[in-house]
């Protein structure tokens, strides 16, 4: 009986261990280490915005992909204290619109290439993929598609695809996965696409 006890508050004891370890984390999290107070904020509150990806570079920054009231893409950059990189784009955001880009459509996912240069990727909002090629300062890499932009229907898809993600293989090849409406069944499908 007594080793019956023993075992019990060894284990509670390990329980209480474990939390332990997760509060001084989380402590360390938001003790002031990363931006402010352990946050990183972004907003205009006149405006509705909202952030849909994210990706960490070689140097620990901190890339975001969000839109503005569906009007404006956002492309932030903080640095791996959490603080907006004043020498990105304007005082650490490249500011896009939407209906250039995307003409109805949003993006879903991006990519930072190792050639310096943002792949974003989602829909065309008229049933095609779409994937546009931005240079490092948020211009148009005219270089990439039809004037930056590359619209495309998979094979094996009738309308509305969409491209959930994006990713790129050592050799630069973009791979994008995503959705569209299937041609014999005409339920939905997936689909996942090299890009060269």
């Amino acid at each position: 009986m007594d080793l019956l006890r023993i075992l019990q508050h060894q284990k509670l004891i390990l329980e209480l261990l474990k939390w332990v370890i997760v509060l001084i984390h989380l402590s360390c999290l938001l003790s002031g280490i990363f931006g402010s107070s352990g946050w990183a904020t972004f907003g205009d509150s006149s405006k509705d915005e909202e952030m849909i990806d994210m990706l960490i570079d070689n140097s620990d920054n901190i890339y975001v992909l969000g839109h503005q009231d569906l009007n404006n893409i956002l492309i932030l950059k903080f640095n791996s204290s959490g603080n907006l990189d004043s020498s990105f784009g304007s005082s650490g955001v490249i500011n896009l619109p939407m209906s250039t880009l995307f003409a109805g459509g949003v993006p879903t996912s991006f990519i930072l290439h190792p050639n310096g240069k943002f792949y974003l990727a989602g829909d065309n909002g008229s049933s095609k993929a779409r994937i546009v090629a931005l240079n490092s300062d948020g211009t148009l890499d005219t270089n990439f598609g039809s004037s930056g932009i590359l619209d495309f229907l998979p094979d094996g898809c009738s309308s509305s695809a969409s491209i959930n993600k994006i990713d790129i293989q050592s050799s630069g090849n973009l791979i994008v996965m995503g959705n569209c409406q299937g041609s014999s069944s005409g339920n939905s499908d997936f689909f996942v696409s090299r890009i060269k």
